[in-house]
């Protein structure tokens, strides 16, 4: 989840119209390209490396620090990229991971489900909580930007108010797989959200895309995603409405 402001927010500003420009002059051209003789790119193409697109798009799209991140366009980003027949294997192969990571539990579809170890010593699951609606938060204690984040959510009048209101139930999860680390601090997470631990190997088969923590998902009572790693401030007001 981004900050309200990232310290290098001036540097993607700067970035901004030369990423728009790198894309956008590579995607005009890839069709070309792909029409033209296999065995030699247009001339026009020359200038352009894919590599070079690819790392842009990811600092300004994909990026998880970075303000201006949007997974729908770089998904499509992605989508074209791949369909640069001379794309070489390597950036392909990491295209098509990077398009597997971002499509997991998109909104719209159901959230993933997995089985945790409840600070009260019980095992449950995603699926079997009860709720209108639930703030799945992913985190990790030892992460400072992580409990910044934690401390502003746990302090939110709209959060809590929904929770008093039963409303909302927010579950964190805690995927890092250091026992230790979970038994030493669960008990300083605050006391109205449910605390868990991951039995189910969230990173390791990667069930969720976690490029940073933390990372929230906002869900309905069917556990369909409504919002999927938004702002401090996009999730507080889709929360106060009802």
């Amino acid at each position: 989840m981004a900050c309200f402001e990232h310290p290098h927010a001036q540097f993607f500003v700067v970035m901004r119209l030369s990423v728009i420009s790198t894309i956008i002059l590579m995607l005009a051209t890839c069709a070309c390209s792909n029409n033209a003789d296999k065995g030699r790119m247009p001339e026009k193409h020359d200038a352009l490396d894919p590599w070079v697109a690819d790392s842009l798009a990811y600092l300004y799209w994909g990026n998880p620090d970075s303000p201006y991140r949007d997974e729908n366009r770089y998904i499509s980003f992605l989508d074209s990229l791949l369909e640069i027949d001379s794309l070489p294997e390597v950036l392909r192969t990491r295209a098509e991971y990077r398009r597997n990571m971002a499509m997991l539990n998109r909104p719209g579809t159901i959230a993933s489900d997995f089985r945790y170890l409840g600070r009260d010593g019980r095992e449950s699951s995603l699926h079997n909580l009860q709720s209108p609606r639930t703030l799945l938060v992913f985190y990790d204690p030892e992460c400072p930007h992580c409990n910044d984040i934690l401390r502003v959510l746990a302090a939110s009048k709209t959060i809590n108010t929904a929770i008093a209101e039963k409303d909302l139930v927010v579950l964190a999860i805690y995927a890092e797989g250091n026992r230790d680390v979970w038994d030493k601090t669960r008990r300083h997470m605050p006391a109205n959200w449910l605390v868990g631990y991951d039995l189910t190997g969230i990173l390791d088969d990667e069930i969720y895309d976690l490029p940073a923590m933390p990372t929230p998902y906002l869900l309905d009572s069917d556990k369909r995603v409504i919002l999927k790693d938004p702002t401090i401030k996009q999730l507080i007001r889709r929360i106060s409405t009802p």
